[in-house]
């Protein structure tokens, strides 16, 4: 729905998650055409059809969280009013942490009820801009679908940022207390984290387009072969990337550049 042109999706799940996030996405403005077993979706381009909305999304978490995330991003700014809301288990299932990390960005997200649930207001002004200056943290253990939200959304704002300023996300992984490091420049994504080699985990970094395709991969084996666990990744105002971390052999923290 982000997309600028037509996306076609084939065997797509019949599901009550699919049905509410195609109304949604009708709502908002994407033209939705059924041809046999595959669907043309046509994207907004990033750019607001309908200032304001009130979307029913059911019990669907994979509707609410990237909707969420995508929604207050263009909405602080090109401006809009959005309310998300769904049925009461809905209501019962947390979103807290991604509203935390819109928040540190300048998203103007509110509880309509409890406080750390949905539903949702979503308010912005047209011409705003997102703080990038620190970065942002955000907690992916509780429900990696925060994480995923993050990054279908920033792209969209991120074509029209400055490009002299790149945003750093850090990330709670979902197992073994490790960290995944993200980093949004001009329109593209930089992950960075572990990645199991052969014996023992490596850093392994991927630059992501906008359009998800992966550009390119680095992966650094430390000092013996030994563990390896990248730790934060930045990237400069010519698009270098640095990543640094730890490699348990050497006892010191190891800084290796792992790519342009």
């Amino acid at each position: 729905g982000l997309a600028q042109g037509t996306t076609v999706v084939h065997d797509l799940l019949q599901s009550d998650d699919t049905k509410v996030m195609l109304d949604a996405l009708a709502t908002l403005g994407c033209t939705i055409e059924q041809r046999d077993d595959a669907w043309h979706i046509e994207g907004i381009g990033a750019r607001l059809k309908r200032h304001e909305a009130s979307l029913f999304l059911g019990n669907a978490g994979t509707a609410m969280r990237p909707l969420c995330a995508a929604l207050a991003v263009l909405a602080a700014t090109q401006g809009g009013q959005f309310s998300l809301h769904g049925v009461p288990r809905m209501h019962e299932r947390p979103i807290g942490d991604l509203v935390d990390a819109l928040r540190q960005l300048g998203c103007d997200v509110q509880y309509s009820g409890r406080e750390g649930y949905p539903p949702l207001r979503l308010i912005g002004a047209a011409g705003g801009t997102l703080a990038i200056h620190t970065p942002i943290r955000v907690r992916g253990d509780v429900s990696s679908q925060f994480l995923t939200a993050l990054l279908l959304a920033l792209p969209a704002w991120a074509e029209r940022a400055d490009r002299d300023k790149p945003m750093n996300i850090e990330a709670d992984a979902l197992r073994y207390e490790d960290k995944t490091q993200l980093s949004t420049f001009t329109g593209n994504v930089v992950v960075t984290g572990d990645s199991f080699g052969v014996a023992n985990p490596d850093y392994a970094t991927i630059k992501y387009s906008a359009a998800g395709v992966a550009l390119w991969t680095n992966r650094y084996n430390g000092p013996g072969n030994g563990y390896d666990q990248a730790r934060a990744v930045a990237v400069d105002s010519s698009g270098n990337v640095l990543v640094t971390g730890y490699s348990i052999d050497s006892g010191r923290s190891e800084e290796r550049r792992a790519g342009k």
